[in-house]
C-alpha cells in the first residue's frame, strides 16, 4: 500500500514542451476529493478510454504549473461523482502553491453529499450520461451482519479472534448495474497496544445467494513501521485502503472501483476492474505532498 517516493532529477530541456503538447484543456481528468472533502487531488487523465498518469514531466513544480494553468483556474467547476454518477459540483477556490500542496487544489463542494476523510469521492470534467446508474449507500442492519461475519472469519484466518471490529468505511455499490449490491469495506482490529490488523475487501453475492469476498487485502502493521511513530494514526484512516467510488469512466457498462491509500507524505490511488470474473488492479499511482 505504501510506496517510498524519491525524486529522480533528469536534465531534459524539452520535457515541459512535450507535456504541454500531450495535455490540453479538453483532456478529461479524474480527481480524488479527499481529507475534509475540500482537497482535490489528481488521479489520472483519460485518453482513448484509458487512464494515463499525471506525472509526464520531470519535476513536480512543472507539472503543478500546468495543472494550475489548465485545470485549476479559479472558479473552475467539476462534477462531483458519488455513486458512479453526478451528485453535485466542486469549484476551485484556491490554486496557490504551499509547502505541502503537491498537485492539489482547494475546492468548495456544492452537494447534498458531504465527503470527508473516511467517505471520500471522485470529481471529473468527464461528461456524465444522464442514464448513468447512480448507486452508493450505507448497508442495512442485516447486510452489516453478513459483512461482519465475513470479516470475523477473515481475521480468524490470520489468527485474530475475539477482537472488536472497527469500520473505517463501508458502502454498498452496484458495479455491473444488475441491481444486486456489492459491498466495499475497510476494517481494522486493535491487535495490541502497538499493532493493528487492516482489511480491505469487495464482497459479492454468489450464485447460491450468499455473500463472499471476491477481493481481499490484509495487512498487519506494527508501530515501528508507522512513519509518525504512533500506531493510533491508523485508527483515523492512515495506511488503510478506502473506497473513493465506483465509476464507469470509459462508458463500457461496468464501473471500475477507485480507492485511496492515505499515507504521511502523499496518497496512493488504485483502480480495480473485473476481468474474466476476477478483480484486477489495472492502475495505480502516487501523489506526493511533502516530506514528513
Amino acid at each position: 500500500m505504501r510506496k517510498t517516493f524519491s525524486f529522480i532529477v533528469l536534465v531534459c530541456v524539452f520535457s515541459n514542451i512535450l507535456f504541454s503538447q500531450q495535455t490540453n484543456t479538453k483532456d478529461p481528468i479524474i480527481f480524488a476529493l479527499v481529507f475534509d472533502g475540500t482537497w482535490l487531488d489528481p488521479i489520472a487523465f483519460v485518453k482513448k478510454g484509458k487512464l494515463v498518469h499525471i506525472e509526464s514531466s520531470v519535476a513536480m513544480k512543472d507539472t503543478r504549473e500546468i495543472l494550475v494553468s489548465k485545470y485549476y483556474k479559479m472558479q473552475t467547476p467539476y462534477n462531483l461523482i458519488f455513486g458512479g454518477g453526478k451528485n453535485g459540483t466542486v469549484i476551485v477556490e484556491d490554486n496557490h502553491w504551499g509547502d505541502c500542496s503537491g498537485y492539489s487544489a482547494i475546492v468548495k463542494v456544492k452537494s447534498k453529499v458531504k465527503p470527508d476523510q473516511a467517505s471520500p469521492a471522485l470529481a471529473s470534467n468527464l461528461k456524465i450520461p444522464k442514464t448513468q446508474n447512480n448507486f452508493r449507500r450505507e448497508l442495512t442492519f442485516s447486510e452489516k451482519k453478513i459483512v461482519e461475519k465475513l470479516v470475523k472469519a477473515e481475521f480468524k484466518k490470520h489468527r485474530i479472534e475475539n477482537k472488536k471490529l472497527n469500520s473505517i468505511n463501508l458502502n454498498a455499490i452496484d458495479f455491473n448495474n444488475d441491481k444486486v449490491p456489492e459491498f466495499v469495506g475497510s476494517f481494522y482490529v486493535i491487535t495490541g497496544k502497538k499493532s493493528r490488523g487492516l482489511l480491505f475487501f469487495i464482497a459479492e453475492k454468489t450464485k447460491g445467494g450468499s455473500y463472499s469476498f471476491s477481493f481481499k487485502s490484509f495487512e498487519m502493521i506494527v508501530e515501528k513501521d508507522v512513519m509518525s511513530g504512533n500506531i493510533k494514526d491508523l485508527d483515523e484512516g492512515i495506511y488503510h485502503e478506502i473506497l473513493l467510488d465506483a465509476f464507469d469512466f470509459n462508458n463500457d457498462g461496468q464501473k471500475e472501483i477507485f480507492t485511496v491509500g492515505y499515507a504521511f507524505e502523499g496518497n496512493n490511488y488504485f483502480v480495480y476492474r473485473k476481468v474474466a470474473g476476477k478483480w484486477k488492479k489495472v492502475f495505480d499511482t502516487y501523489s506526493y505532498r511533502c516530506g514528513y
